[in-house]
């Protein structure tokens, strides 16, 4: 399968404005072939393919449904956070808010949802924006007086789509992780802090989770526009869609 086309349908099956992001999909992101963890075989299991066209438009499909609000923005990247595809229910906002209350473009939310988990996840371990959170408050455990800083404290600062100077070893590069239009940087990693003395240590952005095949990472959806339990439901619907989950090793596989 070749590059998939920017395209903006005017009426897909299941309503709203789906717009796909010109990234080959036919090869699989620099890490998403790795070797699945908790396997006990002597043989090598088959690499995880990469997001198709028919994937993204069945994994949106399904966040899209899993939830009645008409106001839903859905993001689908690739292991590496390539934008795959943005789709708009009907009354989709422009603007939702982002970390530390700022209003942020919603479409961008949405994939800064998405790459959220992908980022974070690994074979092993499937992280959401949720968890991503936990771990990264001003306090750890959240809201305790008088603990350290959570291991990924001011994990909202880092890098959003900057020129690195790192030389990486030739293909093995990491790209940058831009705005949807590619001019701009993205907003970096979501985690739903109501600011920045993190005050409210119950505040949080779950709207992001990561996307598994055979037991491995393969990207993540990210779903904004609607409230947290209602994104956090759609996404994981679309997660665990369609053949789509981790692979649970014993003692079991939890998303927190």
């Amino acid at each position: 399968m070749g590059p998939l086309r920017s395209y903006q349908s005017k009426q897909p099956r299941f309503g709203g404005t789906f717009f796909a992001c010109v990234f080959a999909l036919s090869i699989c992101a620099a890490g998403c072939s790795s070797v699945a963890g908790g396997l006990t075989s002597g043989t090598s299991p088959s690499p995880a393919p990469g997001l198709t066209a028919s994937d993204v438009t069945s994994l949106v499909q399904a966040a899209a449904q899993a939830a009645d609000p008409n106001t839903m923005v859905i993001a689908i990247v690739d292991r590496a956070g390539n934008i795959l595809g943005v789709y708009r229910k009907p009354a989709a906002p422009t603007l939702a808010p982002g970390n530390f209350g700022v209003q942020v473009d919603a479409n961008e939310l949405a994939v800064s949802l998405a790459r959220t988990a992908a980022f974070f996840s690994n074979d092993q371990a499937p992280l959401s924006s949720r968890t991503v959170r936990f771990i990264s408050g001003i306090h750890f455990p959240p809201g305790i007086l008088g603990t350290t800083n959570a291991p990924l404290y001011g994990i909202e600062n880092t890098n959003r789509g900057c020129t690195l100077s790192t030389n990486f070893i030739a293909g093995q590069a990491v790209p940058p992780a831009r705005s949807i239009s590619g001019a701009t940087t993205g907003l970096g990693i979501t985690t739903g802090k109501a600011d920045l003395n993190d005050s409210d240590s119950s505040a949080v952005n779950p709207g992001g989770v990561p996307l598994f095949r055979n037991g491995s990472v393969v990207g993540g959806v990210g779903v904004a526009g609607v409230s947290g339990d209602v994104a956090e439901f759609a996404a994981y619907a679309a997660a665990t869609s369609n053949g789509f989950g981790p692979t649970p090793a014993a003692p079991g596989v939890v998303i927190i």
